[in-house]
């Protein structure tokens, strides 16, 4: 079962719940993937938002996270992260910001490399004003990090958009 399949809108949410945890659980017994594919956590955690579902937490959970070293590897993940993206909108599983496949190429060109980049980090940037607002000016000390990151992001999803494109 993919994420996209979980939360139907024909189920209740008490269905939705329990079947969200039997597939879960089915997961986590054969060693569950960090994603399957990039971006489909992102419209499980959108779909859930917009389900109103209740999210609960627990703990006891504990999660291990390999932490990428080195800037070719961060650049490389992010990028996955676009190309992912590219596909959950192409699959119709979510919406954002880089719009749909159907689209002239530089529609598409201004919102994977100008217009996600900039909404992305304007929006970690209110996040971190809101939560830890001390962190601000190290968060702009990174700005050329994040900012790398979120074009590499873009430059995935702008290929993948190509390649959906032409298919």
């Amino acid at each position: 079962m993919r994420y996209r399949d979980m939360l139907l809108s024909s189920l209740s949410l008490r269905q939705r719940i329990v079947t969200l945890r039997a597939w879960v659980e089915k997961r986590a017994a054969r060693g569950f993937p960090e994603a399957p594919e990039p971006g489909e956590d992102t419209a499980l955690n959108q779909r859930v938002v917009e389900s109103g579902a209740s999210v609960t937490f627990d703990a006891g959970v504990r999660l291990a996270h390999g932490n990428l070293r080195d800037l070719r590897a961060y650049l490389r993940h992010m990028r996955d992260h676009g190309r992912g993206l590219m596909r959950v909108v192409a699959r119709g599983s979510m919406s954002s910001i880089v719009g749909p496949v159907r689209q002239p190429a530089s529609l598409a060109a201004t919102r994977m490399l100008l217009l996600f980049p900039a909404w992305r980090w304007s929006r970690a940037l209110g996040l971190v004003a809101l939560g830890r607002p001390r962190w601000v000016p190290g968060f702009v000390v990174l700005s050329p990090l994040v900012w790398a990151g979120l074009l590499a992001t873009g430059w995935g999803a702008w290929r993948e958009w190509r390649a959906l494109a032409r298919a």
